[in-house]
């Protein structure tokens, strides 16, 4: 690691050689300090800040070491790892993609939840702790012309579509690491990096960080491939049960029937169903592995309370339900695809 040299106005020069991490647990201290370390401006055309909203977050079959949110909405995970460490860089490049993919099935209010414990916590940073996860979006959104309510529902809409940003620190980079992670971001919907953070400390104790980011490469433009999705796929390539088909199936026919009066056309995607009322997608079904089945209408503002049992949740122009849906009778259903079309224009009122 190259030694920092530093020149007083006199003349008189010293050099600080870095300063080896003890512990990979100091490194992840001071990436949750300052997650400016992450400094994507000098690798793209992108400046993007950061704000810490976990540490050792249980995902998959391990812990996330750091998550931070960009100021685009986009989760951030950071797993660090020392040199020394005997864990090579391939197995951590796997663990990361472990964790992202665990991590995208999460809706804002489980990325909140989560938050909410960390900012509790001892290993929050001290500026950002006992606040609420609002109260750190709106100070992090100061500067910016968004709401948090919006800013929200843009976090959660990246993790629907796979949008995220992995990164490994670490202490010194390896070239056949650095081929890995620039492959992957060639041909990925996701971006990755390598973090490599110097430290070094001055004679009157300060502590001076140098971060170097590798990996950036340009998205190569490939050709997309057209998927047309049916009931046998989401069971074969999406894992749905038997049971999350069936109900999904009967759910979808219901809606159909309650919107027939609307052209109903229906559209199978990856992990949801929409159906197309004039022209328009304005309700569906979608299915998550650990929330279920959830029921889904282009609306905002609903007034009436809902049968007991049932989950509703607002999300930006959306609103979902779960739960106990055997609750919602036909009539609410229809009047709910009804408000849907009303709302955005397309019957009158």
């Amino acid at each position: 690691m190259p030694s920092i040299i530093i020149q007083d106005p006199n003349g008189d020069s010293r050099v600080l050689p870095s300063k080896p991490f003890a512990y990979e647990d100091i490194l992840q201290k001071h990436i949750a300090d300052l997650p400016s370390l992450i400094s994507l401006e000098t690798v793209t055309d992108e400046t993007i800040s950061f704000v810490t909203i976990g540490a050792e977050w249980p995902a998959g079959t391990g812990r996330a070491d750091i998550v931070l949110i960009g100021s685009d909405g986009v989760l951030t995970i950071v797993e660090t790892k020392l040199s020394r460490n005997p864990e090579s860089r391939r197995e951590v490049i796997a663990q990361l993609l472990e964790y992202a993919a665990y991590l995208s099935e999460w809706t804002i209010y489980e990325v909140q939840s989560r938050a909410e414990e960390f900012l509790q916590s001892d290993k929050c940073p001290g500026r950002y702790r006992n606040k609420t996860f609002d109260r750190l979006l709106d100070d992090f959104l100061e500067d910016a012309d968004e709401s948090v309510d919006s800013f929200k529902g843009r976090i959660e809409q990246n993790l629907r579509q796979g949008r995220m940003r992995l990164v490994v620190a670490v202490d010194e980079v390896g070239e056949q690491a650095q081929k890995i992670v620039t492959f992957l971001n060639s041909y990925s919907s996701f971006d990755i990096y390598l973090l490599q953070v110097a430290e070094h400390e001055d004679k009157d104790g300060r502590r001076i960080f140098v971060p170097s980011l590798f990996g950036y490469a340009r998205k190569v433009a490939t050709t997309p491939v057209r998927v047309e999705w049916d009931w046998d796929k989401y069971r074969e390539e999406l894992g749905w049960s038997e049971d999350q088909v069936r109900n999904a199936h009967t759910f979808l026919e219901r809606l159909e029937s309650v919107s027939g009066e609307w052209q109903p056309e229906r559209r199978l995607h990856q992990g949801w169903v929409s159906l197309r009322c004039l022209g328009r997608e304005m309700l569906g079904i979608q299915v998550f592995k650990r929330r279920g089945l959830e029921l889904w209408f282009k609306l905002r503002d609903w007034p009436e309370a809902f049968p007991s049992g049932v989950q509703p949740r607002q999300m930006k122009e959306y609103l979902y339900l779960s739960g106990k849906l055997d609750a919602v009778p036909d009539d609410l259903l229809r009047r709910l695809a009804e408000a849907s079309l009303r709302q955005a224009g397309l019957i009158g009122q």
